[in-house]
Parts: structure tokens; C-alpha cells; sequence
């Protein structure tokens, strides 16, 4: 069995969508190979495979619960610049205080 998938369900170029995990889960459910899977997406069969991987495996696999943890770790707190480099912090409000700006 072969699942068509169409350019709307492309997701963006780094990160695959909801409808492109759907299309593994139904690849999946057929056996299909992961190599298989991946060139019908358009994406490096490493990307499928490390999907499946951190996502269940082939058994346990479930796109909509992949698609939210996907979501979950993408969204991390990261830490601001200025707060990591306290040098910088000092050099921009040094500036600030100078009434420095960038723009000519």
C-alpha cells in the first residue's frame, strides 16, 4: 500500500509537520521500511528513522503524540545573551548610558 502525500503536508524544511508524522504512522502500520517512508516525504531516511527512535519505536509509534512532544522540546527555555555574558551586558549598558546606538 502506497500513502500519496501532498505538497501541503510538507511541514517546513527543518522540522517535519503533523501530517508528515501521520504519513509514518500509516507507512508504519504497513511495514514499510523507513527508506521507503522517507523518500516519499522528501526527507533524509535518518530523519524517519531518529523520528521513530525517540518517538516509540515502530510499535509504539503515535504521530499526534510525537507531534507534541516535538512541540514540547522545541519550546525549552533558552537563556538570553546577556544574561550568559555578563562582559557583553556590561559593554551594552556601557553604551546605553553613552547613548550609543548602531545606526549611523
Amino acid at each position: 500500500m502506497t500513502v500519496e502525500v501532498s505538497a501541503w503536508m510538507a511541514g517546513t524544511k527543518t522540522r517535519l509537520g503533523l501530517e508528515e508524522r501521520e504519513a509514518i504512522s500509516r507507512g508504519l502500520a504497513v511495514d514499510e521500511e523507513f527508506a521507503v517512508i522517507a523518500r516519499r516525504l522528501g526527507r533524509p531516511t535518518s530523519t524517519v528513522s531518529r523520528e521513530v527512535g525517540r518517538c516509540g519505536g515502530r510499535s509504539g509509534y503515535r504521530a499526534a503524540e510525537a507531534h507534541r512532544s516535538a512541540g514540547e522540546r522545541a519550546a525549552r527555555p533558552r537563556r538570553r545573551k546577556l544574561v550568559c555574558f555578563p562582559e557583553l551586558a556590561a559593554e551594552v549598558e556601557a553604551g546605553l548610558e553613552k547613548r550609543w546606538s548602531p545606526q549611523p
